[in-house]
């Protein structure tokens, strides 16, 4: 059992170093999100056993608390106050997990701020975002760092993460029971303070959440604070803005806050929604059209225009990267997966990001436009579906698929007949304009 003065012992470190133990698809995680290796380390983020969990921050309780442990610093002195860890294998109810975050037990509640942001609280020009978890504000921290705006992400741990238990009373019948209300952290917002509220996307669908929404909108105006809302667009993946940084980019974020709204509880200007929702989708079908093109042989030629040879029905057909014909080929594989036309503005990105990958990454190869020449040998493109070709060496002649040449091919190029042995060169006689004196073609 984990007792209190074992807990406030383990909080004697004023501050923290930093951690390395994260694992590789942990680090990758937090990647994707946008989130730096040296900002996990400056916040405390670590992965911990069952063991460590219970003994070095007091979260107990039935099942396995292993996982990623955030641990919630004072933003004056850097001090430990409380911490959660995102568990690795919560309890599964009704289809999804169970109490994934745990907080230290016996702690009150405490807002997480991000490392280092004491010169950004004390600012009363910087705005504070209200956001859910501490993934979110980590992700929204590294984000104004990258796009140059002064932003205070704080996380709440949940929707309702900004009430809690702040002391003791007695009720009517003399019993000291627990007062709840707003933590006292958030005496941050007020007086002025510019805030954003920005909850996770499915504020827009839960009622729950629009509850908690319009809450914690009517007690940050109490404080007299300047409330804004902004939301998330609803698309695939995206929960958090963690999510949405991730997906969508630091652009769509751009977009996303500059949107909020001071006017209402929650609804945005629809021009300025949906163009975050652009943003989003965009984004998405990008990066499935990368996807979609991982196995395309992508090349360049001396004179560095750039090429992509694909693999068809058991032959490879080369275009020109900005053709008409490999848009194509990336629509035709979009709508195999989606059923749906690609965005044109995400099929331009793709195909520029291609041409650079065959520029910078790729081989260097010459092509061939019916008729090529490669180690003594000539091979002379059919045109057909099929892209085979004839190779001819002084040994003979012979029909072969993915000769080792690059043809491409002119949109008005026709198919030759497919050769036959045993014909007569005399044959050619009556075709040719020239005049024979013996009689022979030789």
């Amino acid at each position: 059992m984990v007792t209190r003065d074992a807990l406030e012992k383990s909080r004697e470190v004023s501050t923290f170093k930093g951690t390395s133990n994260l694992l590789a698809p942990d680090l990758s995680l937090f990647a994707r999100i946008g989130i730096p290796t040296d900002l996990l380390e400056r916040a405390g983020v670590e992965r911990v056993t069952d063991h460590e969990a219970r003994e070095q921050y007091g979260i107990t309780g039935y099942g396995d608390m292993s996982g990623i442990v955030f641990p919630y610093l004072d933003p004056r002195d850097g001090r430990r106050t409380t911490a959660r860890v995102r568990r690795d294998n919560p309890e599964i109810e009704s289809g999804g997990p169970k109490r994934k975050y745990i907080s230290a037990f016996g702690d009150r509640r405490h807002l997480y701020f991000p490392p280092g942001c004491r010169e950004l609280l004390a600012d009363p020009s910087t705005p504070l975002i209200f956001v859910e978890a501490e993934k979110s504000s980590l992700a929204l921290t590294a984000f104004a760092q990258r796009v140059g705006r002064k932003y205070l992400p704080i996380g709440m741990g949940g929707c309702w993460g900004w009430r809690g238990r702040i002391g003791k009373i007695e009720n009517p019948r003399g019993e000291r029971v627990d007062e709840l209300g707003p933590l006292p952290d958030l005496a941050c917002a007020s007086d002025g303070r510019k805030v954003i509220i920005l909850l996770d996307a499915n504020a827009s669908s839960n009622p729950m959440v629009r509850q908690a929404r319009r809450a914690l909108r009517a007690q940050l105006i109490r404080q007299g604070a300047q409330v804004s809302i902004a939301n998330l667009p609803a698309a695939e993946g995206v929960n958090g803005p963690d999510d949405f940084i991730g997906i969508a980019g630091d652009d769509a974020m751009a977009a996303v806050l500059d949107a909020a709204n001071t006017k209402s509880d929650g609804e945005q200007p629809l021009r300025q929604a949906e163009m975050a929702g652009q943003m989003v989708a965009n984004r998405q079908a990008l990066t499935l059209l990368l996807e979609l093109g991982s196995d395309i042989e992508f090349f360049h030629t001396p004179d560095r225009d750039t090429f992509a040879s694909v693999y068809v029905n058991r032959h490879s057909e080369t275009f020109p990267v900005s053709s008409r014909e490999f848009a194509h080929v990336l629509r035709h594989r979009y709508y195999q997966i989606t059923s749906s036309a690609p965005r044109k503005q995400a099929l331009e990105d793709a195909i520029n990001v291609f041409s650079s990958r065959a520029l910078f990454d790729g081989d260097e190869h010459p092509v061939f436009l019916r008729l090529a020449e490669n180690n003594g040998k000539v091979y002379l493109d059919l045109g057909d579906e099929e892209w085979n070709a004839v190779e001819i060496s002084a040994a003979g002649w012979r029909v072969v698929t993915n000769p080792p040449v690059k043809f491409v091919r002119s949109r008005g190029m026709r198919p030759l007949p497919i050769p036959v042995v045993g014909g007569d060169v005399n044959q050619l006689r009556s075709f040719l304009n020239i005049a024979i004196k013996s009689g022979r073609l030789s």
